[in-house]
């Protein structure tokens, strides 16, 4: 051990001696260069020595890890990636400590495929040869970025081991795989014969292709068939008859009850009937050699706009709550004898899985429950072959591979609070679940039990119950948007917001804002958590796990630029007062730079939370939990940055579309807009705040590439840069770079309490509670 501790010294002493050796430098490079060549020869003895003097594992691992760390800086401090040597480097380090089962460097895999220079033939070989011996169960996490580089050059580089994997772990790669081919263009050609040719054959599964089919008729009829239309005007503009043709018949075969899918569609879906004579013929129209495709676009628009009225109908009656009405397939599963369709979330990617006793479903429970959202998602239970149950939410119409990766972001980040005394002493961690996507459309959440929405948390509490609370917040929501309504004669959402925010000054803002959480009771968040409570030693257990996970989740959320934060988009465990964030369409500061309110704030800190912490509101726990968290991350930066820009590059995750699609609900016309998505901006904004870039700068930069109109831009910047009318700290004199951990969140708390920039977001945030 004393020998491994000499060679930290080493590096110093053979510098020192070439100084007093007058051996001369010929520039600083060269003094950096020699710098560098010691540091990577002692830190290739750490690995010799640990190795070759049977010291235990985790030193052999963390000799490995110091390796490629040392060298993952350097290829990030240089931004050069193409500097072979490291590269190499830090493969075999990183690959060679999986083989031992390091979880640390499972993590650091995915940053290997990002490398542009993989594809040259002495990496490509040291990549091929060394993950041989790494056990194929710690690649299951990083699968989609795997297939990611099926389509590109790296093709060659990671078929090998896509080949391997679908040999010992098919039932892991079937969904994933599937998901990558519902692409319909591929850049290589070689790509999608590799595909059919060499991996479908060896992971195709008839009855996992009925069970997805049956599941995707798990949903609101009229939310399926609405998301089936979208995809026949989104082919419409590529002008590409078969596309479009594809896309119809798409509609006819999925959403309506056919001889053929009888089975798979319950009566809920007769509803749809009235609808299917107006799409044949404008299919027809489509078919006629006179057609016009800005007419059936029309048409089109027309009908979809009826079906949303029905669907508000529908919704507002109470929807069934019997599986066999959606899909009968489902209610009877048990009848069709099958026992090879897993139970979600079996290979976690951080253990070997025991294949054999992998848990199956044996039946569904009759019932469902529909939850009253957007998509009104519905929860299903299946029972294992071991008896128990699992209960999971479907939701259709939403890529849930967005919300997958933020799920294994904020494992990542479990790992780094683990790892500090102080976050692992006050159990400092985010809740996280599984996130299990069937297409591009469908997906299934683990449902987390004694939960309820933040929301219906608070509402419970209402002197007149839960439904006179909702009624109460609705009707300060009109008010509110009533309000911001008075500067503009225009109905647009969109020139409400701009005219409110140019017009109005700040303390008339300020002054409405007050008005607001004043029609609120001021304790109502105390009394929610008092409901849960017995004695009073269980009400203090709650409040400090409730503002602690808050508090660690808003960090973590402001880190990961996690805008939306509704009051539905965060739940409460009315268990142990845990606070859990759900619902992630808006990340890396999309809800900032695309959507056309921009949100200012960097989390949820509303007035009625801070009260929850009376009598220190802000200056006590909660800024305390705050700074120990961005200051562990800050620890971690290195892995948190790396795995950050492996999802923001991703191909896959379109962060940018699903922003751009949910802004839709807000301004119709934005569809016209081009969204232009900045991955290295966005990979500069997560370095800026670990790098201690006052929070200001980064959010204003995020706020220039914004679509919105130069006035209303011009507007929102300088409310940020003045100080707070409500506060008395001065983010103004606040320097724009260096600052410290307490520096940044006294400037977070100071901008997200802001009664100004509370008042003017979008109304919907209900950000006065």
């Amino acid at each position: 051990m004393s020998d491994f501790n000499l060679l930290s010294k080493n590096i110093l002493f053979e510098i020192m001696s070439k100084i007093k050796g007058n051996i001369q430098f010929g520039s600083l490079d060269e003094v950096l260069q020699q710098i560098d060549r010691t540091i990577l020869q002692n830190l290739k003895n750490c690995i010799h020595i640990a190795f070759n003097s049977n010291l235990c594992t985790k030193m052999i691992v963390d000799s490995h890890l110091m390796l490629a760390q040392y060298c993952l800086e350097e290829l990030n401090f240089k931004e050069n990636s193409e500097d072979n040597q490291k590269c190499m480097l830090f493969i075999e380090s990183v690959l060679k400590a999986m083989k031992y089962g390091s979880k640390k460097a499972s993590e650091l895999f995915p940053i290997i495929l990002q490398f542009e220079n993989l594809s040259d033939c002495s990496l490509k070989e040291t990549f091929i040869s060394e993950n041989q011996n790494v056990p194929e169960f710690m690649f299951l996490q990083w699968i989609n970025q795997i297939l990611g580089c099926l389509d590109s050059p790296l093709i060659d580089v990671v078929s090998p081991l896509l080949i391997r994997l679908c040999q010992v772990y098919p039932k892991a790669i079937q969904l994933p795989l599937k998901i990558f081919m519902e692409k319909n263009v591929y850049n290589y050609e070689r790509s999608e014969t590799f595909l059919k040719a060499k991996l479908v054959p060896l992971i195709s599964d008839i009855n996992l292709d009925m069970f997805v089919k049956a599941i995707s008729n798990v949903c609101c009829p009229f939310t399926q068939l609405l998301e089936y239309m979208n995809d026949v005007q989104e082919s419409l503009k590529t002008n590409n008859l078969v596309m479009i043709k594809l896309a119809f018949e798409n509609v006819f075969k999925n959403c309506f009850i056919t001889e053929e899918n009888q089975q798979f569609k319950g009566k809920e879906f007769k509803t749809l009937d009235i609808f299917i004579d107006s799409l044949k013929s404008i299919f027809e129209e489509f078919q006629s050699s006179t057609s016009n495709l800005n007419n059936v676009c029309i048409a089109l628009t027309e009908i979809k706009k009826q079906v949303d009225t029905h669907k508000n109908e529908y919704c507002s009656r109470k929807m069934s709550t019997h599986l066999i009405n959606y899909c009968p397939w489902l209610a009877q599963y048990s009848n069709h004898n099958i026992d090879s369709i897993e139970i979600p979330g079996q290979y976690s990617g951080t253990k070997k899985p025991n294949i054999d006793n992998h848990i199956t479903i044996a039946s569904f429970k009759p019932n469902v429950q529909v939850i009253c959202s957007m998509r009104n998602p519905i929860k299903i239970t299946m029972v294992g072959n071991n008896g128990k149950k699992y209960s999971f939410l479907i939701k259709f119409g939403e890529d849930l591979r967005q919300d997958q990766r933020i799920q294994q972001i904020h494992e990542v980040i479990n790992d780094a609070l683990s790892n500090s005394a102080y976050c692992c002493d006050r159990q400092l961690s985010l809740l996280t679940y599984l996130v299990f996507p069937l297409s591009k459309k469908l997906g299934m959440i683990e449902w987390i039990n004694n939960t309820v929405t933040l929301k219906d948390f608070i509402c419970e509490s209402f002197p007149g119950g839960k439904e006179f609370g909702m009624k109460q917040l609705h009707s300060k929501m009109v008010e509110h948007y009533r309000w911001l309504s008075e500067k503009s004669d225009s109905s647009n959402k969109l020139a409400v917001y701009v005219q409110a925010t140019i017009n109005n000054n700040s303390m008339v803002t300020v002054a409405k804002f007050k008005q607001l959480i004043q029609s609120i009771p001021e304790d109502i968040l105390r009394k929610s958590l008092l409901n849960l409570c017995h004695c009073a030693e269980m009400y203090i257990s709650l409040r400090s796990k409730f503002i602690t996970s808050f508090s660690v989740l808003s960090i973590c959320h402001w880190l990961l630029g996690i805008g939306d934060r509704h009051l539905s988009n965060t739940i409460v465990s009315t268990k142990t007062g845990f606070c859990i964030g759900i619902d992630f369409n808006f990340a890396f500061h999309t809800a900032t730079s695309i959507q056309v309110i921009p949100e200012l704030i960097p989390f949820r800190m509303s007035p009625h939370i801070v009260s929850l912490m009376t009598p220190l509101n802000l200056t006590g726990f909660i800024r305390e939990t705050m700074v120990h968290t961005l200051k562990t991350l800050i620890d971690n930066r290195e892995m948190l940055l790396s795995v950050m820009q492996v999802f923001i590059n991703d191909p896959s995750a379109d962060w940018a579309k699903i922003a751009k699609t949910l802004t839709l609900r807000i301004d119709s016309d934005f569809n016209s807009k081009e969204i232009q998505w900045f991955p290295k901006q966005k990979i500069l904004s997560g370095k800026d705040k670990m790098n201690g870039i006052n929070p200001i700068e980064i959010l204003c930069r995020e706020l220039e590439i914004s679509c919105i109109s130069n006035d209303y831009k011009k507007a929102l910047l300088n409310i940020l840069k003045s100080d707070s009318q409500n506060n008395t700290y001065k983010r103004s004199e606040l320097q724009k770079c260096n600052i410290t951990h307490n520096q940044q969140i006294d400037c977070l708390l100071d901008i997200a309490t802001d009664h100004q920039i509370l008042c003017l977001a979008y109304s919907g945030l209900q950000l006065w509670v």
